[in-house]
C-alpha cells in the first residue's frame, strides 16, 4: 500500500537559496539587453526593492556620508531647471531614474545583509562578469551580428528615430571600426557601447578575483583562473585604452596593498597570475595589437577640442550646468558635448558642484573602506577605485548600478566589524547620557 502521510509530514517545497535576489539583479541582465530594456528595466526593479525598503522602514539604516550622494541627487533635479527642449528633458528623466535605481539597490543591499549574504553578491557580479567575457568572444566572432529587439516596436516612431534611442534598442555584438588600418569588431555584446563593454569588463574583475579567493569548488576556482587568462583576448580586442589603465592601476594597488600587509602568500599568487597574463600577451598578436593601438590616436585631437568646448561653455553656466548634453558647436567631433566620460557629462550637466559631489561621494566611500584588508569587502573597494579610474573616460550609466552595489558591499562589510559596531554603541550611549538624559528634579 502507498505509504500514508499526515499533514504534519507533508514533503515541504524547497525554499529558494538564500541570497537569491543577488542572482536575479544581474544574471538576467542578457535577457533584458537582447529584449531592448537594458535602459529601462532598473527603475522597475527598484520599485520592487523600494516596496520592501518601506515595509521594513523602521530598521532602515544609512551609511556615514550618505547625505553628500543625496545631495549630489538634488543638485542633479535642480539643474534640470536648465533643460531647453522636451527631447532633452525626456533623456533627462532617463538618466535620473537609473541614478535613483542605483540608490535605492544600493539602499537594499547596504540593509539586507542578513537575507543577500556578501559572499552571494560576490558570486553573482562574477557569473555576469563570466557572461561578458562570453559576450566578448561572441563579438569577436560574430562581429557583424546586430538586431531589432521588442523594445523598438513599443517604442514611437518620433522617439525611436533619435540616434541615443536607436543605439539602445538595437542589440549589436560588436562595432566594427578600421582605424587601425583594417577592420577589427570591438566586442559590445550587452552592452550599448564598446566602451561600455570595456569599462565593464574591468569594474567587474575584481569580483572573478573574489571568486577565487572565497570558492571551496575547485571547480569554479578552475574555472575563473582560466577565464581570466582567456579574458585577455575579448579585452585587447576590444582596444579600451581606459580599461586597460584602471586594470593596470587596480593591479599595482592590490600589489602594494598585499605587500604593506606583509601576505606573501596572497601576494605571490597575484605574482604568478600576472606573470602568466604577461606572457600570454607577449607571445600572441595580443601584443602587436596593443601596440597598433597606442599608435593610432587619431581621435585624441578631436577629444581634445570637445574637451576645451566643454569647459569653455562651463565656465558660462559653473552651477548647475546645462541639465543634459547639447550638440557641440565645433564640427570636429561628432558627439555632443558633455558625452566624453562621466565626469565631463557631470560638469557640463550639472555644473561643478555636480561633478564635486559625484567624486566625493566616491572618495569618501574609497578611503573609509582601505581599511578593509580581506574578503569581499576588499574587492569591492578595489572596484570602487577602477570606477575612479574610469570616470574620466568612460560615462557611467548603466555601470553606475554595479558600482552603487560595490559601494554598498564595501561599506556594510566595514560597519559592520565588531570594534566599530562597539564604537557606534560607545557614541549612541555618549549621546543619551550627554543630551537625552532625563533632567533630575
Amino acid at each position: 500500500m502507498p505509504a500514508q502521510h499526515s499533514i504534519g509530514t507533508m514533503p515541504q517545497r524547497r525554499a529558494l537559496p538564500r541570497g537569491w535576489q543577488a542572482y536575479a539583479l544581474f544574471l538576467p541582465l542578457p535577457l533584458w539587453w537582447a529584449l531592448g530594456l537594458s535602459h529601462f528595466i532598473w527603475p522597475v526593479i527598484a520599485a520592487g526593492l523600494l516596496l520592501s525598503l518601506l515595509l521594513r522602514a523602521e530598521s532602515l539604516r544609512l551609511p556615514r556620508g550618505f547625505g553628500i550622494w543625496l545631495l549630489f541627487l538634488a543638485w542633479m533635479v535642480a539643474s534640470a531647471t536648465q533643460i531647453d527642449t522636451v527631447g532633452r528633458f525626456a533623456g533627462f528623466l532617463l538618466r535620473l531614474s537609473i541614478y535613483v535605481a542605483a540608490t535605492i539597490v544600493f539602499l537594499y543591499l547596504y540593509n539586507r545583509r542578513e537575507m543577500v549574504p556578501a559572499r552571494t553578491i560576490v558570486y553573482a557580479l562574477a557569473g555576469y562578469w563570466l557572461v561578458v567575457v562570453g559576450g566578448g568572444y561572441l563579438g569577436i566572432f560574430f562581429p557583424n551580428v546586430s538586431f531589432t529587439t521588442p523594445a523598438a516596436h513599443l517604442i514611437p516612431g518620433s522617439i525611436a528615430n533619435n540616434q541615443v534611442v536607436q543605439d539602445m534598442i538595437t542589440a549589436k555584438f560588436a562595432n566594427v571600426q578600421t582605424f587601425l588600418g583594417y577592420p577589427l569588431g570591438r566586442p559590445q555584446t550587452f552592452f550599448t557601447y564598446t566602451n561600455g563593454w570595456g569599462s565593464g569588463f574591468a569594474f567587474l574583475t575584481p569580483f572573478a578575483f573574489g571568486a577565487i579567493a572565497q570558492t571551496t569548488s575547485r571547480t569554479w576556482r578552475r574555472i575563473f583562473q582560466i577565464a581570466l587568462v582567456a579574458s585577455l583576448f575579448p579585452l585587447i580586442v576590444s582596444l579600451n585604452r581606459g580599461a586597460w589603465l584602471s586594470l593596470g592601476v587596480a593591479i599595482a594597488y592590490v600589489l602594494i596593498r598585499l605587500a604593506w600587509q606583509q601576505d606573501v602568500r596572497a601576494l605571490g599568487r597575484v605574482v604568478i597570475g600576472v606573470a602568466i597574463c604577461a606572457t600570454v600577451i607577449v607571445v600572441s598578436p595580443l601584443q602587436g595589437l596593443i601596440g597598433q593601438r597606442l599608435a593610432h590616436g587619431q581621435s585624441n585631437s578631436a577629444r581634445r577640442a570637445l574637451y576645451a568646448e566643454t569647459f569653455h561653455r562651463v565656465a558660462k553656466s559653473p552651477l548647475l550646468g546645462y541639465g543634459a548634453p547639447r550638440p557641440a558647436e565645433s564640427r570636429s567631433y561628432l558627439d555632443s558635448v558633455g558625452t566624453q566620460g562621466q565626469l565631463l557629462y557631470l560638469m557640463f550637466s550639472h555644473g561643478i558642484p555636480g561633478v564635486i559631489l559625484f567624486l566625493a561621494w566616491f572618495g569618501v566611500v574609497f578611503v573609509r573602506t582601505a581599511r578593509i584588508r580581506a574578503g569581499p569587502g576588499f574587492w569591492a573597494h578595489v572596484a570602487i577605485l577602477i570606477a575612479l579610474v574610469e570616470a574620466p573616460f568612460y560615462t557611467l550609466s548603466l555601470q553606475l548600478v554595479v558600482i552603487m552595489v560595490a559601494a554598498a558591499l564595501a561599506l556594510r562589510e566595514l560597519d559592520s566589524e565588531p570594534e566599530v559596531a562597539a564604537s557606534r554603541a560607545r557614541s549612541r550611549l555618549s549621546f543619551a547620557d550627554h543630551g537625552l538624559a532625563a533632567p533630575r528634579p
